[in-house]
């Protein structure tokens, strides 16, 4: 695990103006969590049209949101 630790931070990441986002080699970038944080806000949204602000714990995997009264 040591090995992989080099590929993790955000700060690793660059910017290059002809090619856009720049990896560290065996780098990877992955966009899952924001998918699941759409998703969660999608939910909420739509219980919130239909009920008056009830508590609720939206949870998918990782991605969640909690709202209180």
């Amino acid at each position: 695990m040591d090995h992989l630790l080099g590929n993790i931070g955000w700060n690793k990441v660059g910017l290059d103006e002809i090619k856009g986002i720049k990896l560290p080699p065996s780098m990877e970038l992955g966009l899952g969590g924001i998918g699941k944080e759409y998703a969660v806000d999608c939910v909420l949204q739509l219980v919130n049209q239909h009920y008056k602000r009830i508590p609720i714990l939206v949870n998918f995997g990782g991605g969640h949101c909690l709202q209180s009264k």
